[in-house]
């Protein structure tokens, strides 16, 4: 049974590394114009339709961004405990990378959309875990990774065939992987 646990960073904090400074704005405006709108429904405020309608639509787009946003999909772990990782990883028949991310890491919002393309375009897998929750908590404490993000490179039985401690462009993680894949696969030949 996977248990989910409550993240410890504020989640303003979250909203603000996640969405930047950009969507905060958009969501200050739209609780502005709410009350705008509000104050003048409630004080008789002379405002013409056309306003009033405007910064409706403006706040029922930012809604409809916000929740539909494809940048915006959290971290779901795949597997409830390392164990089940590691079974999962040993039956995927290809390298795996695994992401080790952060609630609060603007690099990881920015280079986690980027690396997870790496699965359409190279012959890998990409799974992406937050250091707060299992089972990326006990595997960054098993690997050492006090720095998110951390990218695991691993193959099919459960070997580290690299790892990125730091946020290298993505051209980099590509050669290595590719570097990486063609070797397993030359031994896997022999």
């Amino acid at each position: 049974m996977a248990t989910t646990q409550k993240s410890h960073i504020t989640p303003w904090r979250v909203i603000f590394n996640r969405y930047g400074y950009v969507s905060m704005a958009a969501g200050i405006w739209a609780i502005l114009t709410l009350l705008l709108i509000g104050l003048a429904l409630r004080t008789a405020l002379d405002m013409s339709l056309s306003l009033a309608l405007s910064a409706m639509l403006a706040f029922a787009a930012f809604l409809i961004w916000w929740q539909f946003s494809p940048h915006l999909k959290r971290v779901t772990p795949p597997a409830s405990s390392v164990q089940a990782l590691f079974e999962e990883i040993r039956s995927a028949q290809k390298p795996v990378l695994i992401s080790l991310e952060s609630d609060y890491c603007a690099y990881c919002m920015t280079l986690g959309r980027r690396v997870h393309q790496l699965e359409h375009e190279e012959n890998l897998r990409v799974i992406r875990l937050s250091v707060h929750t299992e089972p990326g908590k006990s595997l960054a404490e098993q690997f050492r990774a006090t720095t998110t993000p951390t990218y695991l490179l691993m193959d099919n039985n459960g070997q580290l065939l690299q790892e990125w401690t730091i946020a290298l462009p993505v051209e980099r993680v590509r050669y290595d992987i590719r570097r990486h894949t063609a070797t397993h696969q030359a031994v896997q030949a022999n």
